[in-house]
């Protein structure tokens, strides 16, 4: 990695980019807010701080991969999306935990050794687990150190980088800078840290290497379980407009999705059999003309029969359309 162009670009990418530098500044605002709002700010900073470690991890993926990286998107937000992408805040919470008893035990010198070995390891550690999306795997020694040895000595920026730009941030505080300064210069340190550790691994071809292998191909009855579940959903929110009236917009709703669903000649009896259940028979008679009509066309009597005698038992006075 060239130290004039590449590492350079990447301190700067937070700065150069609108997307990283509105996510850098909506994040320190919304922190800022937090720490101004008593017990409300509390509860907005459980509800960032998990934002703010996912969207870390992505900008060190994007750089990693020599992509751009997206805007903020609400499911970061959301407790249970991306849980990897929370294993940072575990790094550090650790980090913390064994400085602290380093100094309680043995005394400063020790605390400070913790802290040195914590700077050297992470970049390693987070470089892992962006590229296999695997908390155990970014803990292993083997690939960290693995890692360490193909990075080479551009590995050693990442750590350089990391305490030269901390102790920066310590220095604006002692030298009396306002507080919302250096916290704003801390923030831009870290979004800085995070886009060298994905340039560091994209600079010598890391990221193919470490990332996670692709998935094996789903198995039939999963296949079956993801279709069965998308079109409980499609039912849920058709049920949605026929509850309120909107019979139409409901069935509407349904075939929208029937041309879409990988298989359509089981799915249309599959939604007339649970609209059955539904307490208004109305929407689901409607939608049995339609089935009826398609398997008629279709050639298969005995099926549109076992719909017809359904449907007389639920309506008695229900026809099917005269062609």
């Amino acid at each position: 990695m060239a130290i004039t162009r590449d590492v350079v670009a990447e301190l700067a990418y937070p700065a150069r980019t609108t997307t990283a530098l509105f996510a850098l500044l909506t994040f320190f605002l919304l922190v800022e807010l937090a720490l101004f709002a008593g017990l409300l700010g509390l509860l907005l900073l459980l509800l960032v701080t998990p934002a703010i470690s996912r969207y870390l991890m992505q900008l060190l993926e994007a750089r990693a991969h020599g992509r751009h990286i997206d805007p903020p998107e609400i499911a970061l937000f959301s407790f249970f999306s991306g849980v990897w992408g929370l294993f940072p805040l575990l790094l550090i919470a650790a980090a913390v935990g064994l400085g602290y008893v380093a100094a309680s035990q043995f005394g400063v010198a020790a605390a400070i050794a913790v802290a040195v070995v914590a700077i050297a390891l992470l970049p390693a550690s987070l470089g892992v687990l962006a590229m296999t999306h695997a908390p155990l795997q970014g803990v292993d020694p083997r690939r960290m150190l693995t890692l360490i040895r193909r990075c080479g000595g551009s590995y050693w920026l990442l750590p350089l980088t990391a305490g030269s730009s901390w102790f920066a941030t310590a220095l604006l505080a002692e030298i009396g800078t306002p507080e919302s300064l250096v916290r704003l210069a801390a923030w831009y340190a870290t979004f800085a840290l995070f886009a060298l550790i994905g340039g560091v691994l994209r600079a010598n071809a890391l990221a193919d290497d470490i990332t996670i292998p692709h998935p094996a191909p789903p198995t039939p009855l999963e296949r079956d379980d993801v279709i069965v579940k998308q079109r409980r959903n499609v039912l849920t929110h058709a049920y949605g407009f026929v509850s309120r009236g909107n019979r139409r917009g409901g069935l509407l709703h349904i075939f929208a999705w029937l041309d879409e669903d990988p298989e359509p000649d089981t799915a249309w009896p599959w939604f007339f059999w649970q609209m059955t259940n539904w307490e208004d028979p109305t929407a689901g008679l409607e939608y049995a003309q339609h089935l009826v009509s398609r398997l008629l066309r279709d050639g298969d009597q005995i099926a549109a029969v076992k719909i017809l005698l359904r449907c007389c038992d639920i309506e008695p006075c229900f026809k099917p359309w005269p062609d």
